[in-house]
């Protein structure tokens, strides 16, 4: 594994600057609205398994670098949940940016309901309905949550899950080169090292916002952080309502 000192957000601005320079970042639903053979394309995807709130500080400062990426929300998350007033407010604001949302697709959370592969699609759907009608946009793009540990058997690579383009689909990893963040380490190479090697080919970048701070933390110290904020504002949440219904919290 890779050091994860690479992790900070002043760190993904460099990262970004040179992608800029030697690539054209598109959307997913761009892809097939450019000559790939022409200057190199760069997807950047982002699944939010963290938090959204590390998702937005990614999504300014992508806005202000010029760049539209895609940001995957993950319904059955025990780090957010997307359906809060705040956290519905925050996926708006990440759109209003400019960028694209997708589902992230966790087939697990269906195991008990899927007994065909027909079965998959009415869930991913599922989600992408939810999602539309939250933020009256239109959803394009899948991306699967945790691959290697699914526990259903089907074909991981199909083009399309749903009626949405699979990003772990053979069309793009026939032509794109892959890297990614997992699990605040880098997979496979160093980003750098990525870069230098892959520089004429088409590439996509998964990150997981919440590994990319303002201060360099270890991987463990980020999610105890998340753990910990998440746990404060429920307290603060659970007082605010007994403060405005009168009555007394008992310590």
């Amino acid at each position: 594994m890779n050091e994860s000192n690479d992790f900070t957000l002043s760190r993904y601005k460099q990262y970004l600057d040179t992608i800029k320079k030697d690539w054209d970042i598109i959307l997913f639903n761009e892809i097939n609205s450019f000559d790939l053979k022409d200057r190199p394309k760069a997807l950047i995807r982002h699944d939010i398994d963290l938090s959204l709130q590390q998702s937005l500080e990614i999504a300014k400062l992508e806005k202000e670098l010029g760049v539209k990426t895609t940001y995957f929300i993950h319904l059955q998350n025990e780090f957010y949940n997307v359906l809060e007033d705040n956290s519905q407010q925050i996926v708006r604001n990440i759109i209003s940016l400019g960028h694209d949302i997708g589902v992230h697709f966790d087939i697990n959370s269906y195991s008990n309901k899927i007994k065909k592969n027909e079965d998959i699609d009415f869930w991913a759907i599922f989600e992408k309905n939810i999602y539309e009608q939250l933020f009256d946009c239109k959803i394009n793009t899948l991306s699967l949550h945790n691959p290697t540990l699914i526990k259903i058997k089907f074909n991981q690579m199909e083009d399309s899950i749903g009626g949405m383009l699979n990003t772990y689909g053979k069309v793009i990893f026939d032509k794109f080169k892959y890297i990614s963040d997992s699990n605040g380490y880098w997979r496979f190479e160093k980003m750098d090292d990525f870069l230098k090697k892959n520089k004429n080919e088409n590439i996509q970048f998964l990150s997981h916002p919440g590994w990319w701070t303002h201060q360099n933390f270890k991987p463990r110290q980020k999610i105890q952080s998340y753990v910990s904020d998440r746990a404060k504002k429920t307290l603060k949440n659970y007082d605010s309502i007994l403060k405005k219904s009168g009555r007394k919290n008992i310590q």
